[in-house]
């Protein structure tokens, strides 16, 4: 959760920043004495899904898991060089004077998550790390400065098991051995009026023995080089800009997140024109989605590609089998040995061969159910298929399948597709129809932003703090909604 309340001023005078408690009773400035700002390193750590894992579970083992939290926390922090100057139930702040330790603290902090959540998975520590470096001003026991909130917010924005720092404290602590980075891009930071250059750090599996490398990947049932967030495009991007003018549409989807969460599969489908934002919102959404814990995985449809069986699900299963537990993966040859079909690589089999029949299509449809149920059961996974519109015949009869076999699992498919692209002989219509009767989706017009909205849209893309209508105008009837200049 973000560290900011309203009544608490950082060093630049702006309610944007946080007042955190010390460890040290003799502050000087509790004494009376004048104090400068020293340049410190915060560290943030936030439980994903602590909310909903307290009213699943109860409040008894919710402060468990709070407990086993924050005795991790400050062991590691400690042995790391650091402080806890609070922990608060879900979240803990800890301060470093080096950022080398600090972010050689944050992968052993998940690191440590990882092994515990492996070895009793009824406490899931599945944590979200942000970090940032900047002046601070200890003043009443406490400290006050802008980098607290940017800590803040890089933790809200990291998923599960993903640690975000700004690029100043890479540039400080520069290469360490064992330690990756992988640049985010500049993002907008709620409360700064400048991107934020964000950087993921990794522990580095390719410069750390093998062994250690096997041992990772088989405690935490992820490996971190390859559990990439596929939003921006879905190739890798964090979104650039806020989304604009979707409030509506946004909050409609996140209510069937919220229900899929609980146990109540859930199929979205956002239908437009090309270029309206479809893929923009559904990024959105897929972000929203990985800070609440989901496991996310994505398929894109593609025009060349739409004769190929099962395309968009071969690449959003892929995906989701590099980073499902362990035991699931273990499992996958004998249980689900159908699934070989479409990951034989990934499973190390050959895919089955035979008649192609209806029977042996079912038994697929049966293993990628079952193989997406198990999985649901660690964490709710959702799948985002792009482009549905370039979908073969086949790929649309499985998700008919999953929407119809998923209904009591925490599963949420979200689908997008060219309304105009689907003529009445088209597949997907009559999926639609069929699912529609039975009341298993909920369907999204997505329509052109109004010339306001695209006002707002082209004053964040350009960094200004408006534009005219006038200017705006030409995009809105040019572009559908995305604003160009001409």
């Amino acid at each position: 959760m973000p560290y900011s309340k309203s009544n608490q001023i950082c060093g630049t005078g702006h309610k944007t920043g946080r007042e955190v408690t010390t460890l040290d009773s003799h502050d000087a400035s509790s004494s009376g004495t004048a104090v400068e700002a020293e340049a410190r390193v915060f560290l943030i750590a936030d439980v994903r899904g602590y909310t909903r894992f307290t009213a699943e579970q109860g409040d008894e083992t919710a402060a468990r898991l709070a407990a086993k939290f924050a005795g991790i926390g400050r062991e590691v922090v400690s042995r790391g060089g650091g402080n806890v100057v609070e922990v608060r139930g879900d979240e803990i702040l800890a301060v470093f004077s080096s950022a080398r330790q600090a972010l050689r603290a944050a992968i052993d902090l998940q690191s440590t998550f990882a092994l515990e959540t492996e070895e009793d998975a009824s406490l899931p520590l599945l944590v979200g790390i942000g970090l940032d470096v900047g002046e601070a001003v200890p003043v009443d026991g406490g400290f006050r400065g802008a980098a607290l909130n940017r800590a803040a917010r890089l933790c809200s924005l990291a998923g599960p098991t993903e640690v975000l720092a700004t690029d100043a404290i890479i540039h400080l602590a520069g290469r360490l051995e064992g330690i990756t980075y992988t640049d985010r891009g500049g993002l907008e930071l709620k409360g700064f009026d400048e991107p934020v250059r964000v950087v993921r750090v990794l522990r580095n599996l390719v410069e750390t023995p093998a062994v250690d490398r096997v041992e990772t990947v088989q405690k935490t049932g992820t490996d971190p080089t390859e559990r990439e967030l596929p939003i921006g495009g879905f190739l890798g991007a964090l979104p650039a800009s806020a989304i604009v003018g979707r409030d509506e549409e946004l909050a409609s989807i996140l209510q069937s997140v919220d229900a899929a969460a609980g146990g109540s599969g859930r199929l979205v489908l956002l239908g437009g024109e090309p270029g309206v934002g479809k893929t923009r919102l559904a990024q959105e959404a897929m972000l929203a989605m990985r800070n609440r814990g989901f496991l996310i995985a994505t398929g894109r449809c593609y025009e060349p590609q739409q004769t190929v069986a099962f395309y968009p699900f071969v690449e959003a299963l892929s995906a989701l089998y590099r980073v499902a537990p362990a035991a699931v993966r273990d499992a996958a040859a004998t249980t689900w040995p159908h699934l070989a079909q479409l990951l034989p690589d990934e499973m190390g089999l050959e895919a089955l061969t035979g008649s192609r029949d209806q029977f042996d299509e079912q038994r697929l449809f049966r293993a990628v159910a079952a193989f997406l149920q198990k999985i649901s059961q660690a964490a709710p996974v959702a799948l985002l298929l792009d482009d549905l519109h370039w979908a073969d015949q086949s790929g649309l009869q499985l998700l008919q399948y999953l929407v119809r076999h998923t209904r009591n699992e925490r599963l949420f498919l979200l689908g997008t597709y060219r309304d105009v692209e689907v003529r009445r002989a088209h597949p997907l219509r009559q999926v639609v129809r069929d699912l529609n009767r039975e009341h298993l989706v909920d369907r999204i017009a997505i329509r052109r932003l109004g010339q306001h909205e695209t006002s707002v849209q082209l004053a964040s893309l350009l960094n200004e703090d408006s534009v005219s209508d006038e200017f705006a105008g030409p995009g809105v009837s040019n572009d559908r909604g995305e604003p160009v200049l001409h």
